[in-house]
């Protein structure tokens, strides 16, 4: 018997052996050929937006005075995008296409009153549902949760004047006219009660959060405000850019809502005042860099995607205009967008124009989240080696009015930026600008009248808002590309079924 048992035990061990041989290849072949499922765990994930940042001040950029030695060092242990291109010219519709991936008139967050659209997922909630923790702490004077960029926050931390807080929609009007009075007066601003949440301060609360244990992957939205008016003198930085004294002539930058009411008339931005603010907004630049500092003292580098990008830009009358959300000119719309982690090569920039509708999207790809298919941008981690032959798309930039048919409208495509001011309720044409981007960054040439392809151009962006006002049931935005009678532009653009 006992012989017939270790018979029996040897065939049965031959048999499993052979079993286990053959589930062993079979796994093997499986890891072999689906690496995925070994996959090593989701990162940690840290979106930075700053205010009213300009990339041509951002010394990766190339800009000289060091304004931001911080973040040109994230740049050199990633990716940077040189042309990166905001959906819009102020804060609050650009932040929601942050959020959701989708363009201004998609999200319908267009408005200081207008929240992003019922049934609109953003990041964080598709994040969240991946399995991560989530966390938004930012200064942002449109941040009421009621405008809907809170979805899919755990944790929601805004630092704005408690009247913004839990306004509604419906109360939007009455905010509104109440910020436009008291900035009239010249002593309140919305952003002036959010000097206790500077980029230090805020920067400690986030590594603060960082730090805590977690048994989830962790996304962190910060969003700094600094860099937006009005600008404060950052000791020492403001002599490192400015060593002489002020000019007496100069208005006080510390105060109002805009730095056009404290100017009686352009005229008054002189060069010495102008060198002045710029010195004073490089200093809130500067300052915000030591933020990211901190910031980046509370991560762990070794699993964190970083993603650093502004909301939009900030103009000092290279155009005859100051601050943000009056143009479409690059000083307003041109932001920095830089990606770098443990899976990010180190050293690439990227050249193509790209939009910031492409990040939610790429922190998805990052997450191997679902995405889920509704989004207008797509991910940029196909570009992070480089290589962007075949994968150049039209950057499209908008802003509505509260006149719902005037706005201002822009695109750039390849080498080209187009900008469209379109009037409200007159057939009075459209002003349409063609500049070459690469050869004159300052837009101080409009090429309209000397391309060949200004029609087409021109009407490749006003298609684009038109289809889109189709899509979305709302009106055509109306007006003609120039102002040549009869077998002109408008003729063209009507031909070509733009205009009707």
């Amino acid at each position: 018997m006992l012989t017939h048992f270790r018979v029996a035990e040897s065939a049965v061990g031959g048999a499993v052996r052979r079993v286990w041989r053959t589930v062993l290849a079979g796994a093997f072949a499986l890891l072999v050929a689906a690496p995925a499922l070994v996959a090593s765990p989701a990162p940690d994930i840290v979106m930075v937006s700053v205010d009213c940042l300009r990339a041509d001040h951002c010394g990766c950029y190339g800009y000289g005075p060091k304004t931001t030695p911080i973040l040109d060092a994230v740049s050199r242990s990633g990716v940077r995008f040189e042309s990166a291109l905001a959906t819009a010219n102020w804060t609050l519709p650009s932040v929601a296409t942050l959020l959701t991936g989708l363009h201004p008139s998609r999200h319908a967050a267009t408005h200081s009153y207008s929240p992003i659209r019922d049934g609109i997922s953003t990041v964080a909630e598709q994040l969240r549902a991946a399995g991560y923790q989530t966390c938004a702490i930012v200064a942002i004077t449109f941040s009421a949760p009621a405008l809907g960029l809170a979805r899919g926050f755990d944790f929601y931390d805004t630092r704005v004047p408690e009247v913004f807080l839990g306004y509604r929609p419906i109360l939007g009007f009455v905010l509104a006219a109440r910020q436009w009075m008291c900035s009239m007066i010249g002593n309140w601003s919305p952003n002036a009660d959010c000097a206790s949440a500077d980029a230090v301060e805020l920067a400690r609360a986030a590594a603060d959060w960082l730090r805590k244990p977690a048994a989830k992957p962790r996304f962190l939205w910060v969003h700094f405000l600094d860099p937006h008016y009005p600008y404060e003198n950052r000791k020492p930085y403001y002599a490192q850019f400015h060593p002489e004294p002020a000019p007496k002539e100069s208005p006080d930058f510390s105060i109002g809502s805009d730095a056009n009411q404290v100017l009686k008339s352009f005229d008054e931005f002189t060069p010495a005042v102008r060198k002045h603010a710029l010195a004073l907004y490089d200093s809130e630049v500067r300052y915000t860099d030591d933020g990211m500092a901190i910031l980046l003292g509370g991560l762990n580098r070794s699993r964190t995607i970083v993603l650093v990008t502004g909301d939009h830009g900030e103009a000092f009358g290279e155009h005859g205009k100051l601050g943000h959300g009056s143009d479409m000119h690059l000083e307003q719309i041109r932001v920095p967008l830089i990606v770098s982690g443990p899976s990010v090569s180190a050293g690439v920039v990227v050249t193509e124009p790209v939009s910031l509708l492409d990040v939610a999207p790429t922190l998805l790809d990052f997450a191997r989240a679902a995405n889920p298919g509704t989004m207008d941008g797509g991910s940029l981690v196909p570009r992070f080696d480089g290589d962007t032959a075949g994968t150049s798309r039209p950057a499209f930039t908008e802003r509505q009015t509260m006149l719902l048919t005037e706005g201002d409208y822009s695109m750039v495509d390849g080498g080209r930026h187009v900008t469209m001011h379109v009037y409200p309720f007159t057939k009075h044409e459209p002003d349409v600008a063609i500049y070459d981007w690469k050869t004159d960054p300052g837009e101080t040439h409009n090429l309209f009248d000397s391309l060949p392809e200004n029609l087409a151009l021109s009407s490749r962006l006003h298609s684009h808002f038109a289809r889109m006002y189709r899509t979305l049931g709302g009106d055509v935005v109306q007006g003609r590309a120039a102002s040549d009678p009869g077998e002109g532009p408008s003729d063209d653009l009507r031909k070509l079924g733009y205009l009707r």
